[in-house]
């Protein structure tokens, strides 16, 4: 038997079946080879959408909290360490600043060295030194003095940041962890005497408390004294204008209370603020509705100081203003 041989023309056939099968390969190869590219590129771009529409979700989130914790006034931090004062501190988100006003700069003044006679409770303590300041502080913070320097800032904002957490304080500590404030230091100005430095320390305070936003005119405040001691209505309505609030009415009541309390008019939903400063200053203390009895005092909300805050205030040893 002989081998097969396929003739020319068959040959032919086989040959281009082979070109054929070969170009079919190629064909396939670069199809595959572009489906690749193609997957690859479309992998890509999805990547790369996602990490957009993270980067969008996270400064969507990110505005949300600041709007969320965004302070609308003002804050004041009193610096203390063991009793003594030594630092004000004033968050200012109007002009996007934090000012340090070291009570070093007082250092002809022995008034910081000295203790109250009596022992402050934690709940006295905010209005205590508010008075003695005649400007209302928002937080008290423990922190060494021998280590708050401009030098140290970075060190003084970790801790500010931290201690403001832990007192859940959280719009504060969110405010100063922004990274575009500027810090400002009180600097001496070269005055030598302990008058002029206390003037130097009271203009920084009015500077930074009157006039620092919008007064609340939508809840007229009335304060009433029913202490018996005179001129603490005066010295509260005078702490709650710097505050914002729109005194009034300023009176002595018909009968003495034992007890500090507030009143407000229900109605009156622009009197939340007043609620809330109440509530930092006198923790504790009663708070009623009643329209019409405060409708009486022509207010939206009123205060009624007792002998409680009038025992405070003579604790308290205003080193500024003799009147207080």
């Amino acid at each position: 038997m002989r081998d097969y041989c396929p003739s020319r023309q068959e040959q032919a056939k086989l040959k281009a079946k082979k070109v054929k099968a070969k170009k079919i390969r190629r064909s396939r190869n670069k199809q595959s080879h572009s489906y690749n590219w193609q997957k690859l590129f479309f992998f890509g771009f999805s990547l790369l959408l996602l990490a957009l529409l993270v980067v969008l979700v996270f400064y969507l989130l990110r505005n949300q909290l600041m709007k969320r914790h965004q302070l609308e006034r003002n804050q004041h931090l009193l610096i203390m360490e063991t009793g003594r004062a030594h630092a004000w501190v004033v968050l200012a988100p109007a002009e996007q600043k934090i000012k340090v006003f070291d009570f070093n700069l007082l250092s002809a003044a022995n008034w910081q060295n000295e203790e109250p006679q009596q022992e402050i409770n934690e709940q006295e303590a905010t209005l205590y030194y508010s008075l003695i300041f005649n400007s209302f502080i928002d937080q008290i913070i423990e922190y060494p003095s021998k280590t708050l320097s401009e030098d140290k800032q970075n060190e003084f904002r970790a801790y500010l940041i931290e201690d403001l957490k832990k007192g859940k304080a959280n719009n504060l500590a969110f405010y100063v962890e922004v990274d575009a404030l500027t810090w400002e230091w009180a600097t001496d100005v070269g005055e030598n005497t302990l008058a002029k430095k206390q003037e130097q320390f009271i203009n920084f305070l009015n500077r930074n408390t009157a006039v620092s936003y919008d007064k609340l005119f939508e809840c007229p405040v009335a304060v009433i004294n029913s202490s018996g001691a005179t001129g603490l209505a005066s010295a509260f309505a005078e702490l709650l204008e710097k505050d914002g609030f729109s005194v009034v009415k300023r009176d002595s009541g018909q009968d003495k209370l034992a007890s500090s309390s507030l009143l407000i008019d229900a109605e009156n939903s622009h009197c939340q603020p007043m609620v809330d400063r109440f509530q930092q200053l006198l923790p504790g203390k009663t708070i009623t509705t009643n329209r019409e009895l405060a409708q009486q005092y022509r207010a939206g909300a009123v205060v009624f100081l007792a002998e409680d805050l009038a025992q405070l205030r003579i604790r308290a040893v205003d080193f500024f203003h003799e009147d207080l």
